[in-house]
């Protein structure tokens, strides 16, 4: 069983990544990361609403005791800081 993890392990070829493709891999990340976001406060919204709409149905009030902030896009990301360590070393 070893002799078949070293020639997987021998068999991979090595990828050499230079900073655009880094930096690219670092925006794809940010801009999928941001369309998850968008997607989840429209569920949080929709969500929201319906509650809304069942309690003006019951008869309660519309008011709703447990506020859920919608996410906050993320000022940093993995890339940000794997780059700053790169730099710095």
């Amino acid at each position: 069983m070893n002799n078949m993890a070293h020639d997987i392990i021998m068999q991979t070829k090595p990828y050499k990544l230079g900073i655009e493709d880094i930096q690219n891999l670092g925006s794809l990340y940010f801009f999928e990361n941001n369309k998850k976001i968008e997607k989840y406060n429209e569920e949080i919204n929709l969500l929201k609403q319906q509650l809304n709409d069942l309690n003006e149905k019951m008869g309660k009030c519309g008011y709703i005791h447990k506020i859920v902030e919608p996410a906050k896009f993320p000022e940093y990301t993995f890339w940000y800081y794997e780059l700053k360590e790169m730099v710095q070393q």
